[in-house]
């Protein structure tokens, strides 16, 4: 966990906004974005549920029609690399803690020329 204390995390997080996330009229979680950078929180019912990737990758498009392109980053070690890759992010770049990833109109319609969203 990066935090230690309510007080870190509420620093941290000073200059993000938070937004639900809506499919087809339910909310369905919370993504907080500070410029393009957008991380995704989906609410503990929606995580299981079959057509995740289509309902997900429908939020994703809207977000991108809202910002231009989208920018995210995770852990070197994170368990979710795959499910954001899945979601049409390609992986830019990596340091010591993070590996970077980009996703605009044209990178999420490569990932998906041959998919169904």
């Amino acid at each position: 966990r990066p935090w230690h204390s309510l007080a870190q995390a509420k620093q941290a997080l000073i200059g993000w906004e938070l937004h639900p996330m809506m499919f087809e009229g339910a909310e369905i979680g919370e993504y907080m974005a500070k410029g393009h950078e957008i991380h995704f929180a989906l609410n503990q019912d929606r995580r299981l549920k079959l057509g995740r990737t289509r309902m997900m990758k429908t939020v994703i498009l809207g977000l991108i029609e809202k910002y231009g392109f989208l920018v995210t980053r995770l852990y070197r070690h994170d368990k979710n690399k795959r499910l954001v890759e899945r979601f049409g992010f390609r992986q830019t770049h990596q340091d010591e803690q993070y590996v970077y990833y980009w996703l605009d109109e044209e990178t999420y319609n490569d990932c998906n020329r041959n998919t169904k969203a």
